[in-house]
Order: C-alpha cells, then structure tokens, then sequence
C-alpha cells in the first residue's frame, strides 16, 4: 500500500478486506480496513516466490 509490497489475500480469487497500519516512532497510530471493492480497483500483482 502506497507505494510498498503488503499481503492480500484473496482464496479462490475472492478478495478478503485488508487492514493497513500507519506506524509512527514505533507505535500503530491508525488503522485502516480497505474493502475488497477497493482492492479490485488496484494494480495488484502477484510475486512470484
């Protein structure tokens, strides 16, 4: 999420929401759910490992 690699998961093709962290001097300091609607509008790509 902006700009960095972060897990999605999505079984079967089917998007699961995630949850993204804004960290600040070590300590979560939001916390944000993007719904699998929002997901889908993304350019997401799968690593290959």
């Amino acid at each position: 999420m902006n700009g960095t690699v972060g897990p999605v998961m999505a079984p079967r093709g089917h998007l699961f929401p995630l949850l993204a962290f804004t960290r600040v001097d070590d300590r979560i300091t939001e916390t944000d759910i993007i719904a699998p609607a929002r997901l889908a509008t993304l350019d997401l790509a799968v690593l290959d490992a």
